[in-house]
């Protein structure tokens, strides 16, 4: 084993799809540059984890991840990646634990968001990420309206996040679309890691961000990996 060669750290689980979608997007950003990429992956049950954050609240989710985290920093690995949106609401937590780099997600969308100021982005993914404090965005941006948000929030955490993907999950994630379109929306963040594993099924000629590419170059960079592919697509 090349011990020089960079180890990303996935911390997922959260829900598993969205984890393989990671591992995909880092290893075919690598493959960009003719480079290939050491993954360490921790998969975590995401029932344990919605139950804790049900009954103990988002900081017992925090120890949770902290302590994987510190696993994969003993495991060897070099960046340490949140595989969830939602999960950065305790993002400073897991950061503190360890001593590599967790790069936030919501960093890397602000990036391209003031890169790009002269769209409109709307946002989709889970009522706790958009309405609180998990990506902490400081450009300006549209999200969906309430009952939009509510029923996406449940299609993404009690069917998308497990693989559950039908045509009621696409029709719900298809409304809060066209929810944003009308309100004046150019571009579509999805800013959930579940999201681009339908991004091809949502029928809409608007451009749309896929958060975890932006995320995964993040890693690279912090491992001096650097990828020239682009997050930015049209469904054909």
């Amino acid at each position: 084993m090349n011990r020089s060669r960079p180890i990303i750290g996935l911390l997922g689980g959260m829900g598993w799809p969205s984890t393989g979608h990671y591992y995909r997007t880092i290893n075919a950003l690598a493959g960009d540059r003719h480079q290939t990429i050491h993954v360490l992956a921790d998969s975590l049950a995401f029932d344990d984890l919605l139950t804790i954050a049900e009954t103990d609240g988002f900081d017992a989710v925090g120890d949770v991840l902290a302590a994987e985290a510190r696993r994969l920093e003993h495991a060897g690995a070099d960046v340490i990646v949140l595989c969830a949106v939602t999960a950065h609401l305790v993002h400073r937590q897991v950061a503190d634990a360890v001593d590599r780099p967790v790069p936030h997600i919501g960093r890397s969308i602000n990036r391209h968001l003031e890169a790009h100021s002269a769209a409109t982005f709307g946002l989709l993914g889970t009522k706790p990420a958009l309405s609180g404090d998990a990506l902490g965005l400081k450009a300006a941006r549209l999200l969906p309206s309430r009952d939009h948000l509510e029923a996406l929030d449940r299609a993404i955490r009690h069917d998308i996040a497990f693989g559950r993907i039908g045509p009621p999950q696409i029709d719900i994630v298809k409304r809060a679309v066209s929810d944003l379109e009308r309100k004046g929306a150019t571009d579509i963040v999805l800013a959930c890691t579940e999201l681009p594993l339908l991004a091809d099924r949502l029928e809409t000629d608007l451009p749309k961000i896929d958060a975890v590419v932006l995320h995964c170059r993040s890693a690279l960079d912090q491992v001096g990996v650097v990828s020239g592919s682009n997050a930015r697509r049209r469904t054909p």
